[in-house]
């Protein structure tokens, strides 16, 4: 070149600038390294020669004018110490500066291995977000998980960060961030996606690939994570971390990334044994139920037939009564009267006997197994037989009860015994809340929102906690002693199975809000089934 090297110098400048911008290693690591190599060599070997230049007239007199030769062999065995010298010492003070993060990563290793032991999938997942923020010293961390029935990846547990995340946030599965993590299958950096978009801003094209990373960095950034590790299962994503910024402002190395990794894929196994396990929990707890509804069937079949024989007799021998008073003329004007109010009291006893005939039926429809195919339920029908059975076990004395029934007929495709069960439960529910704070007034309303047809249950109850309001449909769930804490999650079951959905708000003082939402049947009925 006729003017020189001058730009080696611009070259080094570029290099430098690319490894600190884009974080391809450790700066602090890289000095270390090169300073514990200097200051080895400098010592072993500069040290030496300057020394044998410095004396060279004298070691001339010693050794003769071949004293280089020895000065070779000296230097030689030098370098070759100098060498595993620079390795220990090197090690030394990495170990040293890398003290606080390799506690930290054989702390989770530990923590990782530890995890298939945990059987509560809640506790499981609360475990490793609180092992990760407190161990590494996080912003905040998250952890999302699949929800098998709908796709969608539902932040199941938190820690920090709760103004960008809230525990039951859900992400739909064609979200960037799932979609880019599906097509990537690896942890996704904040830092490497900027730059990645920077270096290709040219290629961008919409809907393509770049278009797609531009989306889930967007998403990163509004949950303000640094790193998003996905969790496989059979190639399946079961779920993912989101990890905030270290609190001490480092960055996350290679081997961070490779512990995080391991711990994505222990987390994976420990959450899908907890799942299992939830599952079998909740198998052995219907089946239980199933056999004692079958007992209670079986009982109340023979319960009925004995108590209907006696109530058809009575029913019987009144209306015989009331057909003799009929044919009689009263004489006077207090046998009028007498013959009136005996004519009363028989009425009365038929409607009685009719209507604990009618009570009986019910019963016995609601402890026989569902079977056949399902068919139009009329849902205003469905919430008053609902009320009349949960009046049979709770007196309504402290409660005031409202209706505000749609005025067209509302008809959604089930089993009709199933959806009365979740209204029931509903009721029964509402009416135990608002009995222990001394009484208040129930809601009942249908309506038609949309495609949905809506049944609301409201009371003024005390209300729900927060914290327990994100678990109320978990299996188990309960904070009522007596309590089994698989009805309402057996309700959330029992309308996802008919293609709906079930809703609750609550303020704690204030009361509750359940909302089930069942879509319209389409079928043009001419016979309604009511539960």
């Amino acid at each position: 070149m006729p003017y020189g090297t001058y730009a080696v110098a611009l070259y080094a400048f570029m290099t430098t600038y690319a490894i600190v911008r884009h974080r391809l290693l450790d700066i602090n690591i890289a000095i270390t390294r090169t300073s514990v190599f200097m200051v080895v060599y400098a010592i072993l070997l500069g040290l030496p020669l300057l020394g044998a230049l410095s004396w060279q007239p004298q070691l001339e007199r010693l050794f003769g004018r071949q004293w280089w030769v020895g000065l070779w062999f000296v230097c030689a065995a030098l370098a070759t110490a100098a060498h595993y010298l620079n390795l220990f010492f090197q090690r030394r003070a990495e170990d040293r500066l890398l003290r606080e993060q390799r506690r930290y990563q054989q702390t989770l290793l530990t923590a990782s291995v530890g995890m298939t032991q945990i059987r509560d999938l809640h506790r499981l997942l609360n475990v490793i977000v609180r092992v990760l923020v407190k161990q590494v010293r996080l912003t905040h961390a998250g952890i999302f998980l699949v929800e098998k029935d709908t796709d969608r990846y539902i932040l199941r547990a938190a820690r920090g960060g709760q103004e960008k995340l809230q525990v039951g946030m859900a992400l739909e599965k064609y979200d960037p961030l799932v979609r880019f993590l599906k097509q990537r299958r690896a942890i996704l950096v904040q830092e490497e996606l900027k730059a990645m978009l920077s270096e290709e801003s040219e290629r961008f094209t919409e809907g393509g690939f770049y278009q797609d990373m531009r989306l889930a960095l967007n998403r990163m950034e509004q949950m303000r994570a640094s790193l998003a590790i996905p969790s496989f299962a059979d190639q399946r994503l079961l779920g993912f971390l989101v990890l905030g910024q270290k609190t001490s402002g480092q960055i996350y190395s290679t081997d961070d990334l490779s512990v995080f990794s391991t711990l994505a894929n222990q987390a994976a196994l420990a959450i899908e044994n907890a799942q299992f396990f939830d599952e079998l929990k909740v198998a052995q707890a219907q089946l239980f139920q199933a056999e004692k509804l079958t007992i209670v069937g079986q009982m109340a079949s023979g319960m009925a037939h004995e108590i209907r024989n006696p109530l058809t007799i009575i029913s019987t021998e009144c209306q015989l009564y009331l057909d003799r008073l009929k044919h009689r003329s009263p004489q006077s004007e207090a046998e009028q009267q007498m013959v009136a109010e005996i004519q009363k009291v028989h009425e009365s006893v038929i409607e009685e006997c009719t209507r604990a005939s009618t009570i009986i039926e019910q019963i016995l429809k609601h402890s026989r197994p569902t079977r056949g195919a399902k068919a139009p339920v009329e849902l205003t029908a469905a919430m008053e037989e609902a009320l009349a059975l949960a009046r049979y076990t709770h007196t309504t004395g402290t409660v005031t009860v409202v209706k505000q029934y749609a005025a067209d007929k509302l008809l959604v495709e089930g089993f009709a015994t199933q959806i009365a069960e979740v209204l029931v439960n509903l009721i029964l529910n509402a009416h135990q809340a608002m009995e222990r704070a001394g009484g208040g007034t129930l809601t009942l309303m249908t309506r038609r929102q949309g495609p949905n047809a809506e049944a609301v249950v409201t009371d003024t109850g005390p209300g729900i906690a927060p914290e327990n309001l994100k678990r109320l449909f978990e299996p188990f769930f309960t904070t009522r002693h007596e309590g089994t804490g698989l009805g309402l999650f057996i309700c959330h079951r029992i309308i996802r199975d008919h293609k709906g959905q079930i809703e609750v708000q609550s303020e704690v003082g204030q009361g509750t809000t359940f909302t089930v939402k069942l879509p319209v049947s389409t079928g043009a009925a001419t016979e309604t089934t009511t539960a």
